[in-house]
C-alpha cells in the first residue's frame, strides 16, 4: 500500500492536551488523529486558517495515499491546507 506524510504544526498548548489526551486512553498518535480527521470532515466543518508562525511543535504521520488525498480534496474544497484541517481536527478531539 502507498503511504505519503500528513502533519502539521501545533501549539505548545495543543501538543500537550494531546498527550494528555492520548495517555489517558492509551491510543497511538496515527490512530487518533487519523479518526479525529475523518470525524471533522464527516461533520463537514470550516476549519480557520492561521499562520503557522505561531505553533512551534510538529506532528506527523503515515497515512494511506487514498486517505491523503480524500484529506487533500477536503482541505482544496474549504480553501485551507491540509495542516489546518490536521489542527482543527485534533483541536476538536481533544475538547
Amino acid at each position: 500500500m502507498k503511504t505519503k506524510r500528513l502533519g502539521a504544526f501545533i501549539g505548545d498548548a495543543e501538543y500537550k492536551a494531546l498527550k494528555e489526551y492520548l495517555g489517558s486512553k492509551n491510543q497511538p498518535v496515527t490512530e487518533f488523529c487519523i479518526i479525529a480527521l475523518t470525524k471533522y470532515m464527516l461533520l463537514e466543518k470550516a476549519p480557520n486558517n492561521s499562520n503557522k508562525s505561531e505553533y512551534s511543535k510538529h506532528l506527523s504521520f503515515r497515512v494511506s495515499d487514498n486517505f491523503y488525498k480524500e484529506v487533500e480534496g477536503f482541505a482544496k474544497e474549504k480553501g485551507v491546507s491540509k495542516s489546518a484541517i490536521l489542527r482543527n481536527a485534533i483541536a476538536d478531539a481533544v475538547k
